[in-house]
């Protein structure tokens, strides 16, 4: 196709195009409200907790910090506060250049979901890598 079919081809369009306008069509509706929503309360214990865990000796000797575990723990709470008993628990390790922050929202959410279902109860532990 030439330069002038191209050009006689989109001066077509634009002309049956400007036959489709018509000032008196619908009119759109007025926004609806959004709809209501119902806050969950979220009853979960949030806490930075570390385990001793003895990196392997076998290349050399690491420094100190690489014989603990670091993890955030996200546990359900009780209506005074204190934790409450689980049945599982989730242990989430990010990949690469990735942190056990990562999981701030999901891990609240997964234990939040689990307790609003009323059957069983999560915990979620998000594991940082060893220095």
């Amino acid at each position: 196709m030439n330069k002038t079919h191209i050009l006689w081809l989109v001066l077509a369009c634009l002309i049956l195009l400007s036959g489709c306008y018509s000032p008196g069509g619908p009119v759109p509706e007025n926004p609806k409200s959004p709809a209501a929503r119902q806050s969950i309360p979220q009853k979960v214990i949030v806490e930075e907790e570390t385990i001793y865990s003895p990196a392997p000796r076998d290349n050399g000797v690491p420094p100190d910090s690489c014989d603990y575990i670091h993890f955030i723990r996200y546990r359900p709470a009780t209506s005074d506060g204190k934790p409450k008993e689980v049945n599982a628990i989730l242990v989430l390790m990010p990949g690469y250049m990735g942190g056990a922050n990562e999981f701030e929202y999901m891990g609240r959410q997964l234990v939040s979901m689990s307790e609003a279902q009323g059957k069983e109860s999560l915990e979620v532990w998000a594991i940082d890598r060893r220095p």
